[in-house]
């Protein structure tokens, strides 16, 4: 996710970015009560050469000025220190659970047989306490391991304190880390709380949307089902295609449908019935040209009345028809 994304999921969760600010710095409140500060103090130690000296005859002398003679006393130095370090001093100078720890060793800014005691406490009370105590440890420790190899007491090594500070200096390292990482640790917890939520909700509200849409598809579905047809393209249809879907053509509005039409189903016998009249007929017909003729006048001038009436009546116009008469 990028860098845009996630303010702005974190911005629309503003609320919970919040809450989460406010806890965290509620934690970090609470760091110096568990990781409190402590604090330094320090100590140098200068081993120095026995205070008598043999001379070449084997006679014995006062040291004049003991700084002249400190050449090899760098080795003394590092196994009074590597004495200090055991299980038993740890014991006596920094029990467990004091919240006391102390290192000594070569002071690398000075090249000789300079020792540096450093003791780390909750407390100044306490890092002045075990710093007296680990310079009295290490002076006796200092003693036992040339008692261990019979040195005489006239030449034995001494110990110098050249600096016993007093004033302990606060150490913030520790819960100044503990901050930082509290600190740190809250705010991205927060953001990822933040997005998390934020992407559950944006789900949820796309997956009720798309039921919802799925619902008002479905109902449109039901009520008109044309309307989930997969739409064509106009330019894909064939002329048959659109013909057929564009119906029947329009019917002129002056053209009238008779309201039924005579279907005459006996058509085939009406025809046998006219052809068998039509023979009966023609016979008569020979049968009465084989009879002579005989004048009758008063049959001839019926039939000669009825012929004219007949002539009439078919010259007549039918009723409603067009008068072909000139000049009218």
């Amino acid at each position: 996710m990028e860098l845009g994304e996630l303010l702005r999921a974190a911005g629309r969760r503003w609320y919970i970015v919040l809450i989460g600010l406010i806890a965290t710095v509620g934690l970090m409140l609470l760091v110096p009560r568990y990781v409190p500060v402590t604090y330094d103090l320090t100590a140098s130690v200068l081993l120095l050469p026995p205070a008598n000296a043999v001379t070449p005859s084997g006679e014995t002398k006062p040291v004049q000025n003991p700084f002249l003679d400190l050449g090899g006393l760098d080795v003394a130095a590092g196994v009074l220190a590597n004495s200090l370090s055991d299980t038993r001093t740890a014991e006596l100078i920094a029990p467990e659970g004091s919240g006391i720890e102390y290192t000594v060793q070569e002071d690398a800014s000075v090249s000789g047989s300079v020792l540096e005691f450093a003791v780390n406490a909750r407390s100044e009370e306490a890092a002045r306490a075990a710093l007296a105590e680990l310079l009295d440890v290490g002076t006796t420790r200092l003693g036992e391991l040339q008692a261990s190899v019979d040195a005489a007491d006239a030449f034995q090594l001494r110990v110098m304190t050249v600096t016993d500070n007093t004033i302990a200096v606060p150490n913030y390292a520790d819960t100044a880390r503990a901050l930082i990482i509290v600190g740190a640790g809250g705010i991205a917890l927060t953001l990822l709380v933040a997005v998390s939520i934020d992407a559950i909700i944006r789900r949820h509200r796309a997956s009720r949307a798309a039921a919802a849409m799925a619902a008002e598809t479905r109902s449109e579905t039901t009520s008109a089902p044309w309307a989930a047809e997969a739409s064509v393209d106009p330019a894909e249809v064939s002329a048959d295609d659109r013909s057929a879907a564009e119906g029947p053509p329009a019917r002129a509005p002056d053209a009238e449908e008779p309201d039924h039409v005579d279907v005459d189903v006996d058509a085939p016998e009406a025809e046998a019935e006219v052809e068998a009249e039509a023979e009966v007929e023609a016979e008569v017909g020979e049968t009465d040209s084989d009879e002579p003729d005989i004048d009758e006048p008063g049959v001839d001038a019926e039939a000669d009345d009825s012929e004219s009436e007949s002539a009439a009546e078919s010259e007549a116009p039918e009723p409603g028809a067009p008068s072909l008469a000139p000049g009218r």
